[in-house]
């Protein structure tokens, strides 16, 4: 897969052989991203890497294996999607099961106090990197 012709194509941007390169690894790279933003986002972070890697072909030097090359790419895609969903706060089961939440009317007096303060504030969440939090589990 790593032919110079292959790669020449590549860097030429030729879509027959890019739609081949996705097609070898499209599994693969849906399968490394899964850990890192969750199933939910994992195929959308393998196509923004895609772009990203259909974008930086011309430009790649060959200093790594392709392969190498495309799974850090993906990770730079990950850590980043990661990132940004890290800073955001979900809505959803913020309610205990058993309540029913008719309206979003209902859900915002059921969540809120008067004073527009949480009734019970979500869980604060982590910036740290993957990385640094799996250094701190093994400390």
């Amino acid at each position: 897969m790593e032919s110079a012709g292959f790669l020449g194509k590549l860097k030429a941007e030729d879509h027959q052989a890019f739609n081949q390169l996705v097609q070898q690894y499209h599994q693969s790279l849906v399968t490394v991203a899964r850990p890192i933003v969750g199933d939910s986002w994992a195929e959308e972070v393998v196509q923004e890497a895609s772009v990203s890697i259909f974008k930086a072909l011309p430009k790649f030097q060959g200093r790594s294996t392709l392969k190498t090359w495309i799974y850090t790419i993906l990770k730079n895609e990950a850590l980043s999607r990661y990132k940004k969903q890290s800073k955001t706060v979900s809505l959803e089961g913020q309610l205990p099961d058993d309540q029913q939440v008719r309206s979003v009317d209902d859900w915002l007096n059921d969540a809120f106090k008067k004073d527009g303060h949480w009734i019970n504030p979500p869980s604060g969440w982590d910036l740290s990197s993957p990385e640094a939090l799996m250094q701190g589990e093994q400390l």
